[in-house]
């Protein structure tokens, strides 16, 4: 199972909460949603992470999963999505990336990830 986090918009309708556009470091619960959102995938097992950024918060982005994960073996790949085109281009900028079952999940949006009903494929 991979999944496929979306942060790579300009966080328009957040503001004035967060000013710089980095939906993926919104502080939610004492941690970045983000970094929140990847913590509950990884109770579930989920070893494989996409993550889309925009060219302007791809470094900041890069810098605070590394922070959390230095040296874990969860797998992040990034992906610039370097026009604001919504979701759909977001996700069609992966493909090439996409080898398993695939999740997308909305920087900005928390859903009680360990609540949901995942079914794995058993290799």
């Amino acid at each position: 199972m991979q999944v496929i986090i979306l942060s790579g918009g300009n966080a328009e309708r957040l503001r004035p909460i967060i000013n710089s556009g980095e939906k993926f470091l919104l502080s939610f619960l004492g941690k970045p949603i983000g970094i929140k959102i990847m913590m509950e995938y990884i109770k579930l097992g989920v070893r494989d992470f996409i993550i889309v950024v925009s060219p302007n918060n791809e470094r900041v982005i890069r810098d605070c999963v590394s922070l959390f994960f230095h040296g874990s073996s969860i797998k992040i790949k990034y992906v610039v999505q370097k026009e604001t085109l919504g979701p759909g281009n977001a996700v069609k900028l992966c493909i090439d990336y996409i080898c398993d079952e695939v999740i997308v999940h909305l920087a900005d949006t928390w859903v009680p990830v360990s609540e949901m009903k995942l079914q794995f494929k058993k290799n």
